[in-house]
């Protein structure tokens, strides 16, 4: 019965990480069995002895390729040795032509110039084996940086579908949601393992080439734009030993649900418990249900339902309540389609947070078993949720007024994208420059410099603008400048129907969206105008939702 499941449902996937193993692996193999003959050509070479020789032939071959020709140089030289002549017609220690550099070249000229002028070269022979003799042992550092790539990147994509094929087999079949455990642990560590990989195939792949461009090409030139990559690699390797210290410095987290097996319409009771006292303060429960759509080229996310809780913890646990309702979508599977379940915890800091995925089931006649279980559970219990949520700096500052309230939104709190857009536009600067200097004025560094300062323009935009909002009995009033033009707008407070918050964005991976909102007014009119956005949590922007209604309806 398993080979038929397996058979049936996860063929496909086992073929295809087969065919990755063997053309991945056996490229790796290939690659490393190069690299190491390279490497112990050179290491026997360096015992042989040198013995003048005649040479007999020189040529260069030349063949034309995508990117550039790739040069051959061969030839064919005589030598003395033990009172024996011998021939032979090896260059060096590694494989045949290629495009590195210019060694291929240099050494037909010197071989040429030899054998045209008749004088000797030095060639160096195998004491042990004299018929065995080479032009030049030295190794190439460029080709051995050219092959390391290869040897160590698809060696370990090989592997990895390998890792695949005993996944596949191991996993349950196709449409199966699993239950949850009595104890929940986070996603962190299978997130800190694929950051790990990432970085790691990343920088065995760019840093070598950095190096094999400099090695082969100096130190100064439109070539150094190759050193972006690696100077990306330097910073996910700070990133992941930042993600790795963060994950020591916090311990392990885990989550305890009651009932066991959530279902939807039935108050849920979530435990968080932590590895190591926790930091005191105010934590951000969020219980989100989404739907991911797999296409054929690209992932979509989109959001269902959610809840947020906010609970003060001071010790090793935390407790909280949730209310999924009976119209919520439970957790299944559907051809490409999946609903999905977590609960995303975010530290005071705002900045670290773990994730629990979870399996909720769909509102049926077992939500009185579940019911019930959830109250036979005295460690969990309600928490107070009357508490007002306040406004958090990184957001802006509530300023009341006479007749009502004004929002004014903080600068920064489109820093993030503010960050990435210097970033990009400082690299496409220094990447225009690099090209002018080589080439002098062109098109290429020309368009690169336009996209460059438009990208520091909107980012010290982004970085810098005010916003502010002003609702009071008479009209609800926008003023400030965005990153894209100036707002000079006002309403009479009449002709608003409603204050909602609406998702305004996300960003992160699938197990670990994170949603940005923004406040958006309706209007009589049918226009829909927002009131501010980059807002972070949706309890803040429900609570100023609210409070911009209640000024207007003052």
């Amino acid at each position: 019965m398993v080979f038929e499941v397996l058979v049936r449902e996860k063929a496909g996937l086992v073929v295809f990480c087969l065919i990755f193993a063997v053309m991945f692996g056996g490229g790796g193999a290939l690659a490393t069995a190069q690299l190491v003959g390279m490497i112990s050509n050179w290491t026997a070479a360096r015992s042989w002895v040198a013995v003048p020789a005649q040479v007999l032939e020189a040529e260069l071959k030349t063949e034309p390729g995508r990117k550039g020709k790739t040069y051959e140089a061969t030839t064919r030289y005589a030598y003395t040795f033990g009172g024996q002549t011998y021939e032979s017609s090896r260059l060096g220690i590694g494989p045949g032509g290629d495009s590195i550099g210019d060694w291929q070249r240099s050494q037909h000229l010197a071989l040429l110039a030899a054998l045209n002028q008749g004088r000797q070269v030095t060639v160096w022979v195998n004491p042990s084996a004299p018929s065995q003799a080479v032009f030049n042992r030295e190794l190439r550092i460029g080709q051995v940086l050219f092959w390391l790539p290869f040897a160590s990147l698809f060696s370990l994509i090989g592997l990895g579908a390998l890792w695949g094929v005993w996944w596949a087999i191991r996993s349950r079949p196709a449409g199966a949601i699993p239950p949850n455990p009595p104890r929940i642990s986070s996603d962190e560590r299978q997130g800190l393992w694929a950051t790990f990989w990432f970085v790691l195939c990343w920088n065995l792949l760019v840093f070598p080439i950095g190096a094999m461009v400099l090695v082969e090409h100096g130190l100064w030139g439109s070539h150094l734009v190759v050193l972006i990559f690696p100077l990306i690699g330097l910073a996910l390797v700070r990133w992941l030993i930042l993600k790795a210290q963060n994950r020591r410095r916090i311990g392990r987290t885990s989550l305890v649900l009651a009932p066991a097996q959530p279902v939807c319409g039935v108050p849920l009771f979530a435990q968080v418990e932590f590895g190591k006292i926790p930091q005191e303060g105010e934590y951000t429960l969020h219980l989100l249900n989404e739907r991911i759509v797999q296409g054929r080229k690209h992932r979509r996310t989109h959001l269902l339902w959610e809840q947020e809780v906010r609970v003060w913890a001071g010790n090793g646990t935390l407790t909280c309540r949730f209310d999924p309702p009976a119209s919520a979508q439970s957790s299944a599977v559907n051809g490409r389609v999946l609903t999905s379940w977590r609960l995303n915890l975010r530290w005071p800091d705002g900045k670290t947070s773990r994730n629990f995925p979870l399996t909720v089931m769909p509102a049926s006649s077992q939500m009185s078993e579940a019911a019930a279980a959830a109250h036979h559970l005295p460690e969990v219990k309600e928490v107070d949720r009357s508490e007002a949520v306040a406004m958090p700096a990184s957001v802006g500052v509530l300023v009341p007024l006479s007749d009502g309230l004004r929002i004014e939104y903080a600068v920064g709190r489109h820093r993030a994208s503010a960050r990435a857009m210097l970033t990009i536009g400082v690299l496409f600067c220094a990447v225009a420059g690099l090209l002018a200097v080589r080439s002098g004025s062109s098109v290429m560094s020309l368009l690169l410099g336009l996209t460059s300062l438009g990208l520091l323009v909107t980012g010290i935009r982004s970085w810098t603008t005010p916003l502010r909002v002003e609702a009071t009995s008479q009209f609800l009033t926008v003023r400030g400048i965005t990153a894209y033009k100036r707002l000079n707008e006002q309403w009479p407070a009449s002709s608003v129907k409603q204050i909602v918050p609406v998702v305004e964005g996300s960003s992160g991976a699938d197990h670990d969206q994170r949603y940005s909102y923004a406040l958006q007014a309706e209007l009589s009119s049918g226009g829909k105008v927002i009131l501010g956005n980059g807002i972070s949590s949706r309890a803040v922007a429900e609570m100023l939702a609210q409070r911009i209604r209640d000024a207007l309806e003052k």
